[in-house]
This record gives C-alpha cells, sequence and structure tokens, in this order.
C-alpha cells in the first residue's frame, strides 16, 4: 500500500495505472509455516533414530559373529583378514538395504510431499513442486554408508583388542588375564 500511495501520482500522469492483485499469498506462507517448523523438529528426532537402529544392528551382528572371529583368530588367520572377513559380509548387506531402503523412502517422502502441497492455498498460476535432486538421495545414502562402516569398524577395533581366549571363553567363561 505503502508503494501504491508514492508512485500512484507520478505512474498517472505517465499513463500507467497500478494495482496489485491479491494472490494468496499470506494463505500460502500460514500453510507452509507449520510444514516447515515440523520438519525442522522431525530431523534430529529421525537422525537419532537412524543412529540407534545402526547401533543396534552392529551390536547384534558383532554379538553373533564374535565366536567365529574367534575362531579365525585361533586359527592362525591374521587380524586384519579377520577383520576384513567380518566386515565384508555386513557392509554388503548393509549397502544393500541402504540403496533399497532409500529409493522406497524416498519415493515415498516425495509422493507425500506431493500430497501435502496439493492442499495448500497457493497464489495465482504457482503450481506446487515436490521434486528434489538426486544428488540429495545419493547425499544421504552415502552418508548413512560411511556412518555403517564407522560404527562396524569401531565394534569390530573393539572386539580385536580383546584376546582369543577371552573371546572363546564367551560370556560365562573365566577371564584369562594375558600380560
Amino acid at each position: 500500500d505503502a508503494f501504491i500511495n508514492e508512485t500512484q501520482a507520478r505512474l498517472a500522469e505517465a499513463g500507467i495505472e497500478v494495482s496489485f492483485v491479491e494472490n494468496k499469498g499470506k494463505n500460502f506462507w500460514a500453510g507452509v509455516d507449520p510444514l516447515r517448523k515440523a520438519s525442522t523438529a522431525n530431523f534430529p528426532v529421525y537422525g537419532l533414530v537412524l543412529l540407534l537402529s545402526l547401533v543396534w544392528v552392529i551390536f547384534i551382528y558383532l554379538i553373533q559373529s564374535k565366536r567365529d572371529y574367534a575362531i579365525l583368530r585361533a586359527l592362525g588367520v591374521t587380524q586384519r583378514s579377520a577383520n576384513r572377513q567380518l566386515l565384508m559380509p555386513f557392509l554388503l548387506i548393509g549397502l544393500l538395504s541402504i540403496l533399497v531402503g532409500s529409493v522406497s523412502a524416498w519415493k515415498f517422502a516425495l509422493n507425500k510431499a506431493a500430497e501435502s502441497l496439493s492442499t495448500l492455498p497457493l497464489p495465482s498460476g504457482v503450481a506446487p513442486s515436490a521434486s528434489l535432486p538426486p544428488g540429495i538421495l545419493v547425499g544421504l545414502g552415502s552418508g548413512i554408508f560411511i556412518l555403517l562402516m564407522v560404527l562396524t569398524g569401531t565394534g569390530i577395533g573393539l572386539i580385536a583388542r580383546r584376546s582369543v581366549f577371552e573371546l572363546l571363553q564367551g560370556k560365562n567363561g573365566p577371564k584369562v588375564m594375558i600380560q
């Protein structure tokens, strides 16, 4: 309104009539702000759930594989080779799981975003777009895989520091102190 009051007389002299068309912009932002706030609040929660899920799955895998690792080491396999034999199957399964899960979650999220955007009051002549560049999917999937590698490598490193005798004895066996 201030712009119209300032310039209307000067533009009228030039033969130009100034008027603004209502474009429902305020309604659009009233609908978008709750979505933006919800996504900002949910990001740390989903990140924590992802981290806890990865730690839990890695923990279960390493608990089940600890005795196999100890047997490999007792048979004379080098620590590096035993670590690799413990790591590779898990990373292969993890990579496939991340690929399938990421692509299906990506499609689901984009469909839900399109549904949410279709209900918003939009400015005149504006069509909603619920698409994102595929590079974001690749980046997120790569980040999750790197996190999986780091956490699994850390867990294997913790197992590798323990003595072969202790690993073979299991949880209930007497502890052997090696000096």
